[in-house]
């Protein structure tokens, strides 16, 4: 297993019993605007 992907998993699991934020919090909307 990569320790790439290890630390991806530790920081989902932060995240999922409230310890750390997600670091983005953009829409897809944020950033294609709707001009189509």
């Amino acid at each position: 297993m990569p320790i790439g992907y290890l630390m991806d998993l530790w920081e989902c699991h932060k995240q999922f019993i409230g310890i750390s934020k997600p670091r983005k919090d953009h829409n897809i909307d944020d950033i294609i605007p709707e001009y189509l």
